[in-house]
C-alpha cells in the first residue's frame, strides 16, 4: 500500500493526473483509505498527500528485535516453508488421485452411460 502512495506522489509530481485517478481507484474500498481516495479523485492533491503521510506515520513503526527473537522468527519461517513444501506435495498427490479417478470413471462408466442413453 505504501508503494501505491509513492507511485501516486510520483504521478502527482509529474502532473499525470489520469494515472493518479486510475491508481486511486485501485485503493478504493481499502479500510481507512477512502478519504484519501476521495481527495485524490476530487483533485485535492496537497491534502491527499498530507493524509497519505499521516496514514503512513500511524501505520508504520520501528520494531526492536533481539537476536533471540530474530532466530526464533527465522526458525518459524523455515518451519512454515517446510510445511508449505509438504502441503504442495500432498496437493500434487491428491490431484493425481483425482485425475486417476476421473480417468477410471470415464473409461468404466462411459460405455455404460452410452448404453443407457441409447
Amino acid at each position: 500500500m505504501f508503494e501505491y502512495f509513492k507511485l501516486l506522489r510520483a504521478f502527482i509530481g509529474l502532473g499525470r493526473m489520469a494515472d493518479v485517478n486510475a491508481h486511486a481507484y485501485e485503493l478504493k474500498g481499502v479500510a481507512g483509505l477512502d478519504p484519501i481516495v476521495d481527495m485524490l479523485l476530487a483533485g485535492e492533491y496537497k491534502q491527499a498527500t498530507e493524509a497519505m503521510e499521516a496514514y503512513e506515520k500511524r501505520h508504520q513503526a520501528i520494531v526492536n528485535v533481539s537476536a533471540i527473537e530474530r532466530e526464533w522468527l527465522l526458525s518459524r519461517i523455515r518451519m512454515l516453508n517446510a510445511l508449505i513444501t509438504q502441503l504442495v506435495g500432498e496437493r500434487a498427490e491428491v490431484e493425481g488421485q483425482v485425475a486417476h479417478y476421473n480417468h477410471r470413471f470415464r473409461m468404466e462408466l462411459s460405455p455404460i452411460l452410452l448404453k443407457i442413453w441409447s
